[in-house]
């Protein structure tokens, strides 16, 4: 009897949006996140030592290039800050999108982060940006 020696073939993966658990104050702006097509989070906190939250996210899969993914976080930011302006006094004015490399990973991740007094206006803000990328927003 022999045994084989073969690896097993590699296979392409590609995206579930799965049922996850997120901290309470920002179960909403996860979930509005995570309705944007090739855009999934895969870390997050409603409040660090600073009374900041935070949302890590990915976009698109093994095949979207650099690109694509610059691009995309461009029109989202575009996007973002049209509905910031809305709110007054600044209260938003202190909410970062940015793009992040680790040497470990081959793509950039994106980084949200913003004043968790402002959770909620800012989870409205993205789900006004996510009707829009889906031409979907009766606001507008």
């Amino acid at each position: 009897m022999t045994k084989s020696s073969s690896a097993p073939k590699p296979h392409k993966q590609v995206l579930a949006k799965v049922n996850a658990y997120v901290d309470e104050d920002i179960k909403e702006l996860v979930e509005v996140l995570n309705t944007l097509g090739k855009l999934w989070t895969f870390e997050s906190c409603q409040r660090n030592g600073a009374n900041r939250g935070w949302v890590l996210l990915n976009y698109g899969d093994e095949d979207t290039g650099q690109d694509e993914i610059i691009e995309f976080t461009k029109a989202l930011i575009a996007s973002v800050r049209n509905y910031i302006k809305e709110y007054p006094n600044g209260l938003l004015g202190d909410t970062f999108i940015s793009l992040e490399w680790v040497s470990s990973s081959p793509k950039p991740y994106m980084y949200i982060t913003f004043p968790s007094d402002a959770t909620e206006q800012i989870t409205s803000v993205f789900r006004n940006a996510v009707l829009d990328f889906q031409g979907s927003n009766p606001y507008r």
